[in-house]
């Protein structure tokens, strides 16, 4: 089901509001390779066309930094196709027809860029905040076909794809951030860790792997009282590894 409501405070970011990542699960099971790989390259395709018609629109009305943004977005989204490409070449699957799958792809990131066009006001920042919506959708999207499918291989594939909108979305949370510091070069910065030396970066890392593994701990704790054995079993494991990591890291 999708995840409730959170505020999340990025890093020189401002407090944005999370809403879930998809509004409703995917309303058709992905049983094959071949399916998996007509919607993989279908999300990508649809994102390289949508970007760059969006560039075109905000040129026309003379949001030129903005239109600039949605065209190094439509590049990114070329090589995320290339990368698909290479993807169902290793698998041995041909790529189908991108129409044969636009029905599968996720609702919301239709809707969100229905909505970036019809919006008034849109920044470089905001267009890359959307974008890095829309890759989190669909990651989620993958992350249901992995849990519903009946074939192992599918479902692996599925949790690989997964992981790529990840690292997507990684990607354009970088760009993101610059977006937003050029809009507000004098805004606050202390949310920045202060890391210059290796030192520094390693007692970073302990630090939120310290503060990780006592969220988990917090969370399996209330679990424990809740009834769903898996889920506490499940989270206790993660909460075992990080302490394991940080047993190493010390």
């Amino acid at each position: 089901p999708p995840a409730e409501n959170v505020r999340l405070l990025s890093l020189g970011e401002p407090h944005v509001e999370k809403h879930p990542l998809l509004s409703e699960e995917p309303a058709s099971d992905v049983n094959t390779l071949a399916e998996l790989v007509g919607l993989a390259n279908a999300i990508e395709q649809e994102a390289v066309a949508r970007y760059g018609f969006l560039a075109e629109v905000m040129e026309g009305r003379g949001e030129h930094e903005t239109a600039a943004t949605f065209r190094s977005m439509r590049d990114l989204e070329g090589e995320h196709v290339l990368r698909v490409e290479h993807w169902a070449s290793k698998l041995g699957q041909p790529i189908p027809p991108v129409r044969e799958f636009l029905w599968l792809l996720p609702h919301d990131i239709a809707t969100s860029w229905d909505e970036v066009q019809n919006s008034a006001l849109l920044t470089p920042y905001r267009a890359l905040a959307i974008a890095v919506t829309n890759e989190e959708r669909a990651f989620a999207h993958y992350a249901y076909i992995a849990a519903r499918a009946t074939d192992p291989e599918v479902a692996r594939q599925a949790e690989v794809m997964a992981g790529e909108e990840l690292a997507h979305a990684a990607e354009l949370r970088v760009l993101r951030r610059i977006a937003y510091r050029r809009a507000h070069p004098g805004g606050r910065r202390e949310a920045v860790p202060h890391v210059e030396t290796l030192a520094e970066f390693r007692e970073l890392e302990q630090r939120l792997e310290a503060e990780t593994l006592s969220t988990h701990l917090a969370i399996v704790a209330l679990l424990e009282g809740s009834g769903d054995a898996a889920s506490t079993r499940l989270l206790a494991e993660i909460s075992e590894r990080g302490r394991q990591t940080l047993s190493g890291a010390a």
